[in-house]
Formats: structure tokens, C-alpha cells, sequence
């Protein structure tokens, strides 16, 4: 039987979601590890007020409007947002996309955290992320302790990550 065009576009996705799966969490975790590493100084468009980074913990996330699977994560993002964020946790959304088409994105699907553009996608490359959505948690003290998809950070991780003790 030869499979019909709906077969083989179902095939090339699930071929596509694997290539992606195995850049992201494979062997070389996406481009290299970043854990341990402090997160790079990049000066970044803040689409609303400018968070204080600086010395809070922070889950930041890269994702585009035409990505669906980060749009999919948003609604999560917003959930940890709302539950953390009085425990001082910045979750920031980082795109290279023009500010009029996340303004205009944003109207259709709200994004209740802080949101910025980075045009040339410098803080993305400098941290090595090769697909997206793709999440960091950076401690307090500005180094990343864990690095993955958005959708793996459960309330249960992120309490855990809020509760370390950081060195003063």
C-alpha cells in the first residue's frame, strides 16, 4: 500500500519534531550545555516595563508568533507567572520578531509576563539555542541552572529552583 499525501505529511512532521527533540535535549543539550555558565550581558527592547534581572531568578524563554508549539506554552508561562510571581520569579519571553508583529500577536494571545525583542538574536546565539521554544532558569546571582523546553517546567521544579539558598 503506498501511503496517501496525509500519511507522508504526518511522517515529515513527526520527522521534523524528532530532529528538533534530539537538537534540543540529544547529546550535545542543544548546542551545549549552558548550565553552570552565567547568562551574557545583551541589551534587549522590552515591550512594557523593564524587569529587574539583576539579582532575582528569572525563567527565560525564546520563542517566535509563527512557532506553535510556543504558543502552545504560553498559557504555562502565564501559569508560572501568576503562581511565582510574587516570590520574585521574571519570566521573560525573548523574540527577534519586529515589535508591530508581536503587538499585533499579542492582541490575539496575551502574554501576561515581561516580553522583549532582540532583533539580531544575539542573546539566543550566545546561549547556543538551535530550536525554540527553548527555557533557561538563571539563579539570582545570574548563572543558568537548567536549560530545556518550557512545557518541563512543572510548579514543582520551579518551587524547587525558588527555594535554593544563594550564597551572599
Amino acid at each position: 500500500m503506498v501511503p496517501g499525501l496525509n500519511e507522508m505529511k504526518n511522517l515529515l512532521y513527526v520527522v521534523v519534531a524528532l530532529v528538533a527533540a534530539y537538537w534540543i535535549f540529544g547529546p550535545s543539550g542543544g548546542g551545549g550545555s549552558r548550565v553552570g555558565q552565567r547568562l551574557p550581558s545583551v541589551p534587549l527592547e522590552y515591550l512594557g516595563p523593564n524587569p529587574r534581572i539583576l539579582g532575582s531568578p528569572v525563567l527565560l524563554e525564546f520563542w517566535a508568533t509563527w512557532c506553535g508549539p510556543c504558543r502552545q506554552s504560553i498559557p504555562h508561562l502565564n501559569q508560572l507567572h501568576e503562581t511565582f510571581r510574587n516570590r520574585g520569579l521574571i519570566v521573560l519571553g525573548v523574540t527577534k520578531e519586529p515589535r508591530e508583529t508581536v503587538l499585533r500577536f499579542q492582541r490575539e494571545i496575551p502574554m501576561n509576563y515581561a516580553v522583549a525583542l532582540d532583533p539580531q538574536g544575539t542573546l539566543g546565539q550566545r546561549l547556543g539555542v538551535r530550536s525554540i521554544p527553548a527555557a533557561f532558569l538563571v539563579s539570582r546571582l545570574g548563572e543558568i541552572v537548567w536549560s530545556g523546553h518550557p512545557m518541563e517546567l512543572t510548579e514543582a521544579r520551579v518551587e524547587e529552583f525558588l527555594a535554593q539558598k544563594v550564597p551572599q
